[in-house]
């Protein structure tokens, strides 16, 4: 009788959308906005030794990652093209 009902478990555990996560537009932009705001100020001039796109990259990076969620929790608004 528990082997029944585990497998039971198991096989109802599996139901639900698992499609791909989606982006969350709305929000990836909320991030990357505080991202931005956290980083202190930055040099005036800027040599031939520039690492700010790769400080912006990571913001855009993390805001990407941060934003994913399953395709239920994205408003129709914020779901990306």
């Amino acid at each position: 009788m528990k082997g029944v009902l585990c497998i039971a478990v198991v096989l109802l555990a599996g139901c639900g959308d698992w499609g791909p996560p989606t982006s969350n537009q709305c929000l990836r932009s909320e991030l990357f906005k505080e991202c931005m705001a956290a980083i202190p100020a930055g040099p005036v001039v800027i040599g031939n030794d520039n690492n700010w796109g790769e400080v912006i990259g990571k913001c855009e990076n993390a805001a990407y990652y941060q934003s994913l969620r399953t395709r239920d929790h994205v408003p129709a608004a914020c779901r990306g093209s």
